[in-house]
């Protein structure tokens, strides 16, 4: 337990670093001392018809993100509907959407820019849906909006509001693609 890591904590070898707002937890975090061992369970519920609890089982990795955008070619009518900031006003955006045929897009809008303004969540939503997506999920935007290709960032990360230098920031997670022969 790093109650103060904000993100920077090494990942041990053969390990993993769990990071859980202090509020979600139903436990005295209090008692537990840095660098103790610790066990959990994590319990999988839902109320929609369309979860599968084999199929989420069966699953090695999984990737959880907000709002989804679009469902069976459809953008989700709630996003029209929103009205808190995430969603109405224009911010650097990550999307990962698969269309029809099987073939992933992977889209990152700059922000915050002259060159760029960036998309609304309605915007995004209608942008991947344009690009033939059938599906497609929101990811952690803002600064993260980073795209790497062969070493190389290409795009321009907004990076921190509150720096002069806009750069991409150290993140704890990547949506990682590789050539078919590496993987």
């Amino acid at each position: 337990i790093l109650p103060t890591s904000h993100g920077r904590t090494p990942i041990p070898e053969n390990g993993f670093v769990y990071s859980f707002y202090k509020t979600s937890l139903d436990c005295n975090l209090d008692a537990i001392s840095e660098n103790d061992d610790v066990s959990f369970t994590l319990n999988f519920e839902s109320d929609n018809a369309d979860f599968d609890l084999e199929l989420w089982d069966s699953m090695d990795y999984i990737m959880g993100s907000t709002p989804l955008l679009l469902k069976d070619g459809t953008i989700i009518p709630d996003i029209a509907n929103r009205t808190s900031s995430f969603y109405i006003k224009r911010h650097a955006r990550t999307a990962v959407g698969i269309q029809g045929d099987g073939t992933w897009v992977l889209v990152v809008v700059d922000g915050k820019q002259k060159s760029s303004v960036g998309f609304t969540m309605l915007e995004l939503a209608e942008f991947m849906k344009e690009k033939g997506c059938q599906q497609a999920l929101n990811l952690d935007g803002g600064g993260s909006s980073t795209m790497v290709i062969h070493g190389k960032v290409v795009n321009n990360p907004s990076g921190h509001e509150w720096s002069i230098v806009k750069k991409e920031r150290p993140i704890s997670h990547a949506l990682l693609v590789l050539p078919k022969e590496e993987c």
